[in-house]
């Protein structure tokens, strides 16, 4: 969530603060913790993978503490008998986190990445397909 408010479970959330989530947990302006760029030029890799979008906190995947927390949780929906999941606009996450991520995650788990495809953009599908299913 991009503003800020109460949680259905009673949480507090906004600010780049959020119950498993703080400011050092997402990508920002150097120096600046409660800031950061925003996605507007889907030709530039980086912007696209490491700044907010639609002004949506980019939680970075590349921290260990993002990492084990996302890891934890579908490990956990993997337990209760989930067999797969999607990863919505998986190309604004660098594929090489994403896959360090999945490393960490039951392998019997099915992954499908989509990552939209146009020619005239920085990130292709073909960067996720070694470690899941692509659009």
């Amino acid at each position: 969530a991009g503003g800020s408010g109460l949680g259905v479970g009673g949480s507090r959330y906004g600010n780049r603060s959020f119950p498993l989530f703080g400011p050092s947990d997402f990508h920002h302006d150097e120096d600046q913790l409660l800031s950061n760029c925003i996605v507007k030029d889907y030709t530039n890799k980086h912007e696209v993978q490491y700044c907010d979008l639609m002004q949506l906190p980019d939680l970075c995947t590349g921290c260990e503490h993002v990492q084990a927390t996302i890891a934890t949780y579908l490990n956990r929906l993997a337990s209760l008998g989930v067999t797969g999941i999607r990863i919505d606009a998986a190309k604004h996450q660098d594929a090489a986190e994403l896959y360090e991520l999945l490393r960490r995650v039951d392998g019997r788990l099915w992954r499908f990445s989509e990552v939209i495809d146009s020619d005239r953009e920085a990130v292709y599908p073909e960067e996720y397909s070694t470690f899941s299913a692509v659009t």
